[in-house]
């Protein structure tokens, strides 16, 4: 029997429906011959078989209605079909447009990618030849990469050199014979710029007897007494001030128009609380006495007794011994022009109570006739004479004196000691701003566990020259801290870490520095410290 679910499964397929019609006409030919068969029987027996024949007819009714749904089928299948069929067409042109335009982009891609390959291989290419190149030319680019460097190096250096260059001869012209100009350690100075003495080597870059200035600073503490006995301008004096924080200057100038020039530059430098500046020469007598001084250069002048012939201006000379009784002295100079016996002669009572006395003097003339008696003045108050040859003391006998005409020390030799190379300066605590610390008997301490970074002290913004040195912690160091170089109030120069085991460096400064200072700081853990000294040696 056919059925709809047979139907329905031949009609999906068209190869098995066109078999299933082809069964069904096979069918009703099978169906047609038992027909006639049927007939041929119905005449045969009519009575017999008509029962039967109306059940045939019902069956053939059932066939035909088969047949007809069959037939409904069968025309509505091909309008299906094509509508398949288009649907199917449809959905080919879209995968076809879709694949001609994947195929499309295919090909600009695949153009895009092989020239993207092809530029990257050329510039691979290109790399590859200057990595080459570079390397064939690496040593020469090292080398030419440091010639550049050192040439960089050298401009810089002859730049600072030239800055510096500016800076230490600006001068100012201030009208009447009178400048302003600065030390080589920037203190400002006014000048009488009609002298071809002293002024000019202010004038020429501020440098004026250093080796001897040095020596003097070396023996130097910060509560110590100054004699500048024949002051001139007073650069002694005025680079000597910084370095003596609780001490006392005592100048003496009897030039009345130099020291006026002094009085405005101590005045300027703002230290006149530390010098006491005095209008009067220094002999072995108070008097008046008549000073000489040739054209062009005050620091020349001569002494002469007062009379009626006597050229010059008439000047008041006093004796140390009387107009300064009380006071003792740790260090002096003595500049006054030949006159050097008659001052000393007239301070022998200060000599005895100075202990620590060291005085700085210039004898102008070999066999001048006063060595013997120097050298018995200075004996008989305890002390040797030195001559000094660079920063390096030689002592001297009484011919090797007369034969010499240079500076000479004089000093009992326990000051002296064993140091006779005087190439170093030695920063105390009371040179120092102490911070977290105190200051005790000429001790700086510090106790206990503070920050890491905690500011210990700074100080003493003074003048450093350029030069190597040795750096030297001296005093009693449990734990470890920072000590650090500067200048000008910050700008870093070097830094240390101070201990116990490790308390002596080295270092370079490539430079004068002005307004140098040290720096404690803190580090981590626990730090007891009692600092006596930071010596620094210049070694070359």
């Amino acid at each position: 029997m056919i059925t709809w679910k047979k139907l329905k499964r031949a009609m999906a397929d068209p190869f098995s429906f066109r078999s299933f019609a082809a069964d069904i006409r096979n069918r009703l030919d099978g169906l047609k011959t038992e027909v006639e068969q049927v007939q041929e029987l119905s005449a045969a027996c009519p009575l017999s078989l008509e029962s039967f024949a109306l059940e045939i007819r019902d069956q053939q009714d059932k066939l035909r209605a088969e047949l007809e749904k069959v037939k409904e089928l069968a025309a509505a299948y091909p309008h299906a079909l094509e509508a398949f069929a288009s649907g199917i067409s449809d959905q080919q042109c879209n995968v076809q447009t879709e694949l001609e335009k994947v195929q499309a982009s295919s090909s600009s891609f695949l153009g895009f990618f092989e020239s993207f390959a092809a530029d990257t291989k050329e510039q691979q290419h290109k790399l590859q030849t200057v990595v080459e190149g570079m390397n064939n030319h690496l040593p020469e680019y090292v080398l030419s990469h440091e010639a550049f460097a050192t040439n960089i190096l050298r401009h810089q250096e002859r730049l600072q050199n030239d800055v510096e260059f500016v800076k230490n001869h600006i001068s100012s012209y201030l009208g009447n014979g009178t400048g302003l100009t600065h030390l080589i350690d920037e203190t400002p100075i006014y000048i009488n710029t009609n002298d071809f003495g002293c002024p000019a080597n202010f004038i020429n870059g501020g440098r004026y007897e250093e080796e001897y200035f040095a020596v003097l600073a070396s023996f130097r503490r910060p509560d110590s007494v100054f004699l500048d006995i024949g002051s001139n301008l007073g650069v002694f004096s005025l680079r000597m001030a910084p370095l003596l924080r609780h001490g006392k200057i005592h100048a003496f100038e009897p030039n009345d128009a130099i020291r006026q020039l002094f009085a405005r530059s101590i005045h300027l430098n703002g230290i006149k609380h530390q010098i006491n500046l005095y209008g009067v020469g220094v002999s072995d007598s108070d008097q008046r006495l008549s000073l000489s001084v040739p054209e062009g250069h005050a620091g020349g002048g001569s002494l002469a007794a007062l009379d009626g012939e006597a050229a010059g201006m008439a000047i008041e000379v006093r004796r140390l011994d009387g107009l300064l009784p009380d006071v003792s002295f740790d260090i002096a100079k003595i500049d006054v022009e030949g006159h050097e016996l008659q001052a000393l002669r007239g301070m022998t009572d200060m000599l005895r109570r100075s202990g620590n006395a060291v005085l700085l003097f210039e004898k102008l003339n070999a066999n001048s006739g006063i060595e013997s008696d120097l050298m018995d003045l200075f004996a008989a108050v305890g002390m040797s004479v030195y001559r000094i040859d660079g920063v390096t003391l030689t002592p001297v006998d009484l011919p090797q004196f007369s034969a010499s005409e240079a500076y000479f020390l004089a000093a009992r030799p326990a000051v002296i000691g064993e140091e006779l190379t005087r190439n170093f300066i030695a920063l105390y605590p009371d040179d120092l701003y102490a911070v977290a610390a105190t200051v005790q008997g000429g001790r700086l301490m510090a106790d206990g566990a503070p920050e890491p970074g905690t500011l210990l002290f700074h100080g003493p913004y003074w003048y450093l020259p350029r030069g190597s040195y040795r750096v030297t912690v001296d005093g009693e160091i449990e734990g470890e801290f920072s000590l650090a170089m500067a200048e000008k109030f910050g700008y870093p120069v070097e830094a240390f870490v101070v201990s116990a085991q490790t308390r002596s460096f080295n270092v370079v400064v490539e430079r004068d520095l002005t307004h140098f200072e040290v720096v404690g700081r803190a580090l981590s853990g626990r730090l007891a410290i009692g600092l006596d000294s930071i010596r620094f040696t210049r070694i070359g």
